[in-house]
């Protein structure tokens, strides 16, 4: 197996044990399988403040691409953090003070305002809780791709 990792993936890049993994652009997501990048997308999310983001200052763009991950029949969005995390934000989220006095979102509202979007675009979530257990979830969903699609 061929896994395609976006070229804007910088930090803390995802290394899989059973896979080769090959930097090029996708359009959708941060990493998907060589062939399948229109069967099966998975986006990470390494923070609670970057999910701040996305639902906050980023909405737009974040939007434009849950609506492309939308046409992906199988799209996960794959957190390195817990719901609890989300929901305590931005308490733990190690934002400096300067940061914490502009942050404009809590953790309740993000979790209600991600659920609304997950439900218009059918994309699913998985708070793993830290960075070995997303890498465990996306190898489990890119071998139960290749199981299904041969």
């Amino acid at each position: 197996m061929i896994i395609i990792r976006d070229t804007r993936e910088k930090i803390g890049r995802w290394e899989f044990c059973d896979a080769r993994v090959i930097d090029t652009k996708l359009e959708s997501g941060d990493y998907s399988i060589k062939g399948l990048e229109d069967y099966v997308c998975i986006e990470r999310k390494k923070s609670t403040a970057e999910m701040a983001t996305n639902l906050g200052s980023d909405i737009k763009r974040f939007t434009r691409e849950l609506e492309r991950m939308s046409k992906i029949p199988v799209s996960y969005i794959i957190c390195e953090f817990t719901i609890t995390d989300l929901l305590q934000f931005p308490k733990g989220s190690h934002l400096s003070p300067k940061q914490m006095a502009e942050v404009k979102i809590n953790g309740k509202y993000m979790v209600k305002l991600l659920d609304s979007f997950l439900s218009k675009y059918g994309v699913q979530v998985i708070y793993a809780g830290n960075r070995e257990n997303a890498i465990e979830h996306a190898e489990e969903i890119f071998r139960s791709v290749i199981e299904l699609k041969g």
